[in-house]
């Protein structure tokens, strides 16, 4: 996920790779959207007939996800 909190809006990459456009004010309230956060959402359709997220909660990084193991170097 992308954010731009000076404009209030952001961009959600989708598994397809696709990406769906949200206004902040569709983000879960008393929380601050963060880049790269994982979130849950709902497609719809914007007044111009373009697809968007709303409803969008964030959430943790799934299991399937998560990389495991030990650091030996950076």
């Amino acid at each position: 996920m992308f954010f731009k909190p000076e404009e209030f809006w952001g961009i959600i990459a989708t598994n397809d790779g696709s990406g769906l456009f949200f206004h902040g004010s569709e983000f879960q309230k008393g929380v601050e959207p963060v880049r790269n956060q994982w979130v849950d959402f709902l497609e719809s359709t914007s007044k111009k007939g373009e697809p968007c997220a709303v409803a969008v909660i964030p959430i943790d990084c799934p299991p399937e996800f998560q990389c495991r193991g030990i650091v030996t170097r950076f």
